[in-house]
């Protein structure tokens, strides 16, 4: 396998570059002058804001690489210098950096980054600036923004400790302390020291530096190696932060968060989700704000993160994209058995029927606890009670069980809810009765959820009833779904019976799924189910009723991800011959989909096969061709689909890194 400067560099080159010309066209340079403009384009990536590792938002100061190998000189309060000092350059990449020296009079703090820098700025011969020349102030605002302004040294003073000091006009306000004053030359002859007295319009000459009294600190703790994870979803979490769609950032950067915490990056995914969270901040809308969220609190739950999951779902400002992120959290904290914590969570639901949601779910995760454990043996020697006596009394009914408790508290929730709500509520309670064993009840309230209907308008009854018959369909419950699907026009059905066959596709039963699928008259529809049934029939080893379902489905996205699996399986099997054959076949397919606005994706899929077949250069190229067709301008998928080719990239790098042996991994 090839290093990283050699695939990873060559994957990410073009991105690269057009990511970096968008950030020099947007960021601020508000001096006019053509030379101003010129050192702004030429230094931007060596001058740096310096913030908290614990804190991202936290602008500490400004400062600026002066070597090739890293070294920096910032400006930082000593008060203000958190444990963990990070770098951000103008493109979001973010550094980590050691103290090498630091100089409290001056709040001067000397580093060593964890980057090699291209162009870091020359310190000039500031004693030979003089009154009235034109000058450069190159830093970052208060706010986080790189800028470039001009201005003129005004005067020449003498401050406190036998320095002197430049005072410029206009006044460089707005910067953070370690911005550099640049000569027409590009070289850094001052920069802007920590502000005291008042005084906002002096900055220090650079050259004085090297006179100074450097005080060195104790020897670094050498930070541990990175990851050999990271070191390869880091190119692509960069690009990641260059995507304009802030909803499609935030939901990469939470899936890659995922991926890092599952290849042993910890810290990094602890700043990746947080990184996502924050990224909504800047949506101004807040339903879609809600929206972000709630997919993010989605997928931290589905991969167990449920903490994390709660904190983002939490305080999310719209009430009903909270209620639907809490409700998904407890589904997922109930079917890894934490009903504890399932039950607080569902408490901030109130009484709205995502609650009945929620409650159904613990309630079943309870029951299967309870069936799992094994009946308590009896010696055989207990006295009989009055009921086991002839002629005595009936026995008093058994208390209810916890999962029956939590269905009838669920009942009364629903029972509270009006119209479409009231409706789908009643039936997903009774899914939870029927999975507990209580049929009676199930078919009471489902009957209950019947009547409801008869009191809305046609199209809303049709509506909830569709709803309805969705929800205990996933719950594969095929005689309650036949109930309703007679309450239901024909032209309904079919989404019925295709969420029908999917479950029990999921459920293994098979036989049933392929029964419901027949029965769908929309071939759309019927190729969703046939392509979960044909998933599960891989899943279960099953290669020829892979093939043979293969063969119904229409060109499609979904086709050519089965396509690959199916090829991966069949490599798994030493038939490496017939998984290069569906390889080839499934990029064909991808190429038909030339016209289609999903190709791009397509094409990253079969990407994804050849890396996991170790073809990388075959990689190499589908990768880039997909990024290239996915950058088209003016397109508003565009964005979403260039965020979901980055994201298979890296899962195929995490799937490739997880089943290379640890001690012959090389970088890709």
């Amino acid at each position: 396998m090839r290093g990283e400067s050699s695939r990873v560099y060559g994957w990410t080159l073009c991105a690269g570059l057009v990511s970096a010309a968008m950030a020099l066209l947007s960021a601020r340079a508000d001096a006019q002058d053509s030379r101003w403009q010129s050192l702004y384009r030429r230094y931007a990536a060596s001058v740096v804001l310096v913030t908290s590792g614990e804190n991202l938002d936290r602008n500490l100061g400004s400062g600026f690489f002066t070597a090739r190998d890293g070294h920096a000189v910032v400006v930082i309060a000593e008060s203000a210098r958190p444990k963990s000092l990070l770098l951000r350059r103008f493109d979001g990449t973010l550094l980590r950096a050691q103290v090498v020296r630091t100089h409290a009079p001056l709040h001067l703090v000397f580093l060593r980054s964890s980057s090699k820098v291209a162009s870091p700025l020359r310190i000039g011969d500031s004693s030979r600036a003089k009154q009235g020349e034109a000058v450069g102030v190159m830093g970052y605002t208060t706010q986080g923004t790189l800028t470039i302004r001009s201005a003129t040294i005004a005067a020449i003073q003498s401050v406190a400790g036998g320095l002197r000091a430049f005072r410029l006009t206009p006044s460089p306000t707005n910067f953070l302390p370690g911005a550099a004053v640049l000569n027409r030359k590009g070289e850094v002859i001052a920069l802007l020291p920590m502000q005291a007295g008042g005084v906002k319009d002096r900055v220090l000459p650079i050259g004085y530096l090297r006179r100074l009294p450097v005080v060195k600190t104790p020897a670094p703790v050498v930070a541990p190696e990175e990851p050999p994870l990271w070191k390869e979803l880091a190119p692509i979490v960069r690009s990641v932060r260059q995507i304009p769609d802030l909803v499609s950032r935030a939901e990469t950067l939470v899936a890659l968060s995922i991926l890092a915490a599952q290849g042993g990056c910890e810290k990094q995914a602890q700043t990746l989700w947080k990184e996502a969270v924050s990224t909504t901040d800047k949506l101004e809308s807040v339903e879609e704000r809600g929206f972000a969220l709630s997919n993010i609190a989605l997928a931290l739950a589905r991969a167990g993160q449920l903490r994390e999951a709660i904190e983002v779902a939490t305080p999310i400002p719209d009430p009903l994209y909270r209620a639907i992120a809490l409700s998904q959290v407890v589904q997922h904290a109930a079917q890894r058995n934490q009903t504890e914590l399932a039950l607080q969570v569902a408490e901030q639901l109130g009484e709205s029927r995502y609650r009945c949601d929620a409650l159904v779910a613990v309630s079943l995760a309870l029951h299967r606890a309870q069936s799992a454990k094994p009946a308590e043996p009896t010696s055989g020697t207990e006295e009989p009670t009055k009921a086991d006596e002839p002629n005595a009394p009936s026995a008093e009914l058994p208390a209810p069980s916890p999962a029956q408790q939590l269905l009838q508290t669920a009942r009364q929730i629903a029972e509270q809810q009006e119209g479409f709500d009231r409706i789908v509520a009643l039936a997903t309670v009774s899914a939870g009765l029927w999975g507990i064993g209580s049929a009676e009840e199930a078919q009471a309230t489902l009957d209950a959820a019947l009547q409801a209907a008869q009191a809305l308008d046609t199209l809303a009854r049709e509506q909830a009833l569709q709803e309805a018959a969705g929800v205990l369909a996933e719950h594969g419950l095929t005689a309650a779904v036949e109930t309703l699907l007679k309450q239901l026009p024909a032209e309904r059905q079919d989404s019925v019976l295709a969420r029908l066959g999917e479950a029990q596709a999921r459920q293994a039963q098979l036989a049933a799924a392929q029964t419901a699928i027949e029965r769908i008259r929309d071939r759309s529809k019927r190729a969703r189910a046939a392509l979960a049934l044909a998933q599960q029939r891989l899943a279960q080893g099953d290669l020829e009723g892979t093939s043979a379902l293969l063969t119904t489905l229409p060109l499609s996205v979904e086709r050519i991800q089965l396509e690959v699996d199916y090829a991966l399986a069949l490599a798994k099997q030493g038939q490496a011959e017939a998984a290069q054959q569906h390889l080839q076949q499934a990029e064909s397919a991808a190429r038909r989909l030339s016209d289609s606005r999903y190709a791009p994706e397509a094409t990253a899929i079969v990407a994804v096969g050849y890396l996991r077949q170790g073809d990388f250069a075959k990689a190499d190229a589908l990768f880039e061709q997909a990024l290239n067709a996915a950058r088209t301008p003016g397109e508003p998928w565009t964005s979403a689909l260039y965020a979901r080719i980055w994201l298979r990239k890296a899962e195929a790098l995490a799937a490739h890194h997880s089943a290379t042996p640890a001690s012959s991994k090389q970088q890709p």
